[in-house]
């Protein structure tokens, strides 16, 4: 091993750069042994002068840079390539064409150089050596970069992809590729027409291939040149279906009544807004069933709240199953129900007559025998009714009027309905908005 570093370090390469120096004709070996010397070159060279010795220094360890003659007296460079790995390598070669010099750069050889008779190529030799070097530290830095890119791409809780404007996927994470092999559509759908300089946001679901269905936020966006042009499309897909679930319980909880499933008193006010909207501008009237359960605390007195429980979730399903799809059914507190029905007819005593069924109906149903856990059991309701005609009543008074309406069927004798009219007006409102 000779080790020929004398004088200032150029600044632009490593101190001490491990050479190995692959030459088996003398003369050529000694020349750029010179070379070296007289540049001062920080260079630590080991020698081999054949292919089976170069093998044996390759298998021991590393070079910062392997200068290989090409022919040698037991082969060639090439046999060498499996051990060269990515090791820098410049082939010095004195009888070289272009087709074997395409297959070295092909095989992963770095640069090359022609011995020629007065050799000028060990001129170029440093010149080739930083350059390669440059390039070698260029293409790490740009490998380390691209694998702490890739590092964090994997790690963020989102699918990232980027596609080119011909729809080839140049870009991806690990859980693009988990959503693509989950779903049965593709990770990333065609994009509608947009205008490609700016973002969009959309909400998609994806069906599972397991069955089920999750909810994705997607953000498209350009990535542009250096001239400001769109060369690709990327995207980012959170899924938030956890978090639409968490909505959804938030607005069960405040417009749902957690027990039976039904509308609270809040959501009913909501309803009815838009019902007497809607009647004042298509006309129709809308009735109002005010039910109340008799004898309701005497069922939790006697058989306790898991019972009353039971019953009116039980009569929950009762009034749900008397009533169309586009009327509501809300309990707005304790025993207390409410029905609204709409599109019943302009005349108003026609609209009584449609309400009349309807309440039959709803009394029927729930005074049907039920099982409380072990326990059979009948309940009758109180109903009282009122009609509205668009804006004509507030809300508050149309459900004040079905709640007097309401008392006036339990003082009939329970387990009845009653419409309300003008004589009960008088009567006590008990009626309080949320």
């Amino acid at each position: 091993m000779m080790n020929l570093a004398r004088g200032a370090t150029e600044p632009t390469l490593a101190p001490q750069i491990s050479v190995l120096l692959i030459e088996d004709d003398i003369v050529d070996e000694m020349a750029t042994l010179r070379a070296i010397a007289n540049e001062a070159l920080p260079y630590r060279v080991e020698l081999a002068r054949s292919v089976a010795a170069a093998r044996r220094m390759l298998d021991l360890r590393r070079f910062d840079v392997i200068l290989a003659d090409f022919q040698l007296p037991d082969g060639n460079s090439f046999e060498l390539m499996d051990v060269f790995g990515d090791q820098l390598v410049i082939f010095i070669t004195g009888a070289w064409d272009e087709a074997a010099a395409a297959r070295a750069l092909r095989l992963g050889v770095h640069d090359y150089l022609i011995k020629d008779a007065d050799r000028g190529y060990l001129k170029l030799l440093r010149y080739r050596v930083e350059t390669a070097l440059r390039q070698q530290r260029t293409e790490r830095l740009l490998r380390d970069s691209e694998a702490r890119l890739q590092a964090i791409l994997d790690h963020a809780p989102a699918s990232i992809s980027a596609y080119d404007l011909a729809g080839n996927l140049i870009l991806s994470n690990r859980h693009h590729a988990q959503l693509a092999a989950q779903t049965d559509e593709t990770a990333q759908p065609e994009l509608p027409v947009w205008d490609q300089t700016v973002a969009i946001d959309l909400e998609r679901t994806l069906t599972h291939r397991d069955g089920t269905q999750r909810t994705y936020h997607t953000v498209h966006f350009p990535i542009t040149d250096a001239a400001q042009r769109t060369q690709a499309v990327g995207a980012i897909s959170v899924d938030i279906t956890e978090r639409k679930r968490a909505e959804q319980r938030i607005q069960n909880l405040a417009y749902y009544d957690a027990l039976t499933g039904l509308p609270n008193r809040r959501l009913l006010q909501d309803r009815m807004q838009q019902a007497f909207a809607s009647d004042a501008r298509h006309g129709g009237h809308g009735a109002v069933f005010f039910i109340d359960l008799d004898h309701f605390k005497s069922l939790n007195d006697t058989l306790g709240h898991d019972h009353g429980d039971l019953l009116l979730v039980e009569v929950a399903m009762r009034l749900l199953a008397c009533v169309r799809a586009d009327d509501t059914v809300a309990r707005i507190g304790g025993d207390e129900f409410v029905v609204m029905a709409l599109g019943l007819d302009d005349v108003e005593a026609v609209a009584a007559l449609q309400a009349t069924t309807i309440g039959e109906k709803i009394l029927a149903g729930i005074s049907l025998p039920c099982q409380l856990g072990d326990h059979p059991h009948s309940v009758t309701p109180s109903i009282g009714i009122t009609l509205f005609h668009g804006r004509e009543l507030t809300l508050d008074e149309v459900i004040k009027r079905a709640d007097v309406a309401m008392y006036e069927a339990k003082a009939a004798g329970r387990g009845t309905m009653r419409f309300f009219d003008a004589a009960m007006q008088t009567a006590k409102w008990k009626w309080m908005p949320a």
